[in-house]
Formats: structure tokens, C-alpha cells, sequence
């Protein structure tokens, strides 16, 4: 009697090939991230602490410029005991306090007065700082002049013997300085002294046309004439 084979199967499913293992991640150097970070460090500490002076030292000049002034002195003479007002003009600047200095001593503000007391060149100086310490300088030099000599002089008669012996006296004269006294006595003789006294001879009697010119330091004159009558 036929019997068909009977079909065989397996007694457990197929088992699948597991499927491979993922890759490791890639390593990691934790030492060479340190030392970049100890570099950035480095060079923060060592670049910040030079950029941000100038950095600040840029905005103060921004918000100071640099000054820059001038002086404005009087124009003409200027005389000994007279008040001498001097100011200062600002090109530049803010914030400004202003220093003098000359020979009459130290004064302070945009406006000053000064009173000489000699004659010659007066240096003056002025200085001005503003809130950061920047500064500035102006100079200016004032001819000082004394007061303009007046010229005066009385005369005497001492002898007339033989001739006529006069004194000239010039001490009434007024001036700072009064340094040479010039005669013309009338009768064709010049003298010139440093000294205010004068001895004079006339051999004629007559009336003498007499002149004195007085000159100071500063090389100012002065002059007066009189009639003198002799004899």
C-alpha cells in the first residue's frame, strides 16, 4: 500500500545573524580642551588689562579734547599803577580753570587785573587744566611804562663880580626814574649831567631863553623853558 512520504519541518525557526554592533564614538582628548581653554584664559588676562585703558583713555579724550588757549592782553601803553585787566580765550577744551603766573605774583580764574609796580617787560603765563589733567600754556609779554617825567627847574643868582654866577636846580622834576638832565642856557653853552644841579656863568647881562629836557629809563622826555633876565 502506498504511503506519501510525510513532509519534515524544522523543529525551530530560522535564527537571523544579529546585527552588528554600533561604532564607538570617537574618543575624546579631555586634556587637549583644557589646555585651550587655559590658553583663552591666558590671553584674556593678558590682553584686557592693556586694551581697556586705552579703550577708556579714547572716551576721556572724546568727552576732553585737548585745550588750547590764548591770551588777550591790552593794546598801547601800559603804565605802572594802572589795573591791567587780562582774560583768556578758549580754542579748545572744557571744563578749563586757568592759573597766572608773573613777576606781581600768582592769580586764578578766566579774568585777572594786574598792577605793576616797575617798568619793563612783564612776562605773563597762563595754564589750564581740565578734569583728566590735560593742559595748556599761553604766553604773552607787556611793556610796562613808567609815568611820563615832567621837567622843571628854578634858578638863583650867587655873584655877579665879574660875571654872573647862576644855579640851575632841577630836583622838581618828577619821573619813575629820571636818569639825565639836558641845559641849553641861552647863550650858545650846553651841558648834560645825571644830577638834577647846574652851575652856570653869564658874562653879559641880558635875558637868556633857558632849556631843560629830562629823560627817564624808559627813554621818555620831557621839557620846560623860562625866560631868565641876568644883570
Amino acid at each position: 500500500m502506498y504511503s506519501p512520504e510525510q513532509p519534515t519541518y524544522p523543529s525551530a525557526p530560522p535564527t537571523l545573524p544579529a546585527p552588528p554592533a554600533p561604532a564607538s564614538p570617537p574618543r575624546t582628548y579631555g586634556w587637549l580642551r583644557m589646555l585651550v581653554l587655559i590658553a583663552a584664559i591666558l590671553a584674556v588676562a593678558t590682553f584686557l588689562p592693556t586694551t581697556l585703558p586705552s579703550t577708556a583713555a579714547r572716551a576721556r579724550v572724546i568727552a576732553y579734547p585737548k585745550p588750547k588757549i590764548s591770551i588777550n592782553a591790552p593794546q598801547g601803553t601800559v603804565r605802572m599803577g594802572d589795573p591791567v585787566q587780562l582774560s583768556v580765550t578758549t580754542q579748545s577744551g572744557r571744563d578749563l580753570t586757568f592759573v597766572w603766573q608773573s613777576d606781581s605774583g600768582q592769580q586764578k580764574g578766566a579774568s585777572v587785573t594786574y598792577t605793576f609796580s616797575n617798568y619793563g617787560q612783564e612776562d605773563i603765563t597762563v595754564t589750564a587744566t581740565d578734569p583728566i589733567g590735560q593742559t595748556a600754556e599761553a604766553d604773552a609779554t607787556i611793556s610796562v611804562m613808567p609815568p611820563p617825567p615832567v621837567a622843571a627847574f628854578t634858578y638863583t643868582l650867587n655873584s655877579s663880580f665879574y660875571y654872573y654866577d647862576m644855579s640851575f636846580d632841577a630836583s622838581g622834576s618828577t619821573g619813575a626814574d629820571i636818569r639825565q638832565y639836558a641845559w641849553d642856557f641861552g647863550d650858545g653853552y650846553q651841558d648834560t649831567s645825571y644830577g638834577p644841579s647846574e652851575d652856570h656863568y653869564y658874562y653879559s647881562t641880558g635875558t637868556y631863553t633857558v632849556t631843560l629836557t629830562v629823560t627817564d629809563g624808559a627813554g621818555q622826555t620831557a621839557t620846560t623853558t623860562q625866560q631868565v633876565t641876568v644883570g
